[in-house]
């Protein structure tokens, strides 16, 4: 059974992400009504200078593929919950599916406090 408690932070902890999530901001801020290129480059490189440790495709799609399959997600939302997986971490989402489908999923919500 899913413990329903947010994992406890840590100050060793470092923030990682598929390098797909720079790709996934940078499209919705292109959509954002009002900004520029310029708004959008800017946003995208702050969001690279946090210093999230970045992991490319080649890691984790061989996991992703067969989740995507398995859990009926696209390849895109796989590849969060892949990361997750091979790293024996939480995937702190808001995603609604892959909150219901994947045991490690945790809303971002909830280490809000």
């Amino acid at each position: 059974m899913r413990s329903t408690s947010p994992p406890a932070r840590s100050s060793e902890s470092s923030g990682r992400a598929p390098s797909l999530a720079f790709v996934e901001l940078a499209n919705l801020l292109r959509y954002a009504r009002g900004l520029t290129e310029e708004d959008v480059v800017k946003g995208v490189s702050a969001a690279m200078a946090i210093g999230l440790v970045k992991h490319e495709f080649e890691e984790v799609y061989d996991r992703a593929i067969r989740l995507a399959f398995e859990k009926k997600l696209t390849v895109c939302d796989a590849v969060y919950a892949a990361l997750a997986e091979i790293l024996d971490s939480y995937l702190i989402t808001y995603d609604e599916q892959l909150l219901r489908v994947f045991p490690r999923a945790v809303r971002a919500g909830q280490l809000v406090r």
